[in-house]
C-alpha cells in the first residue's frame, strides 16, 4: 500500500501496488495499464516524495525517487518477472513507464 498526498487537494491518497525489492528499497512501477498518462499516485509523489508505505504489518515513511537509467535496466526485467503484463503495458504506450524506488526512512 502506497500513501501519497494529493498534489492539488492535499488529501491523503492510498494505492495498492505490486512491488519488488532492491536491497533495502521497495520497487513499484507507474504503469497505469500502459496508458499514455502517468498514474495520479506517481504525479503526487513527484510533487511530494515523502510517502507512507505498508508491506504486510510493517508501516513506514519512505523517500520516493525515479530509478536512474542504469537502475531501470536491471529493475524492469525483475518487475516483469513478478508481473509479466508490464511488458505488454510497455508495448502499448510511447512513454517510458517509470520505475520508482521507495527508500525506508526509519
Amino acid at each position: 500500500m502506497l500513501a501519497t498526498t494529493g498534489r492539488r487537494s492535499g488529501i491523503p491518497r492510498r494505492t495498492c501496488l505490486i512491488y519488488g525489492t532492491a536491497d533495502e528499497d521497495f520497487v513499484v512501477v507507474a504503469s497505469k495499464g500502459g496508458t499514455d498518462e502517468d498514474p495520479a499516485w506517481f504525479k503526487n509523489l513527484r510533487a511530494d516524495p515523502s510517502v507512507g508505505v505498508q508491506v504486510g504489518g510493517r508501516r513506514f515513511t519512505a523517500h520516493a525517487r525515479v530509478a536512474t537509467p542504469a537502475e531501470r535496466e536491471s529493475l524492469w526485467p525483475q518487475m516483469a518477472r513478478i508481473f509479466p503484463l508490464y511488458d505488454e503495458y510497455a508495448r502499448k504506450t510511447d512513454r517510458e513507464i517509470p520505475i520508482v524506488l521507495l527508500t525506508p526512512q526509519d
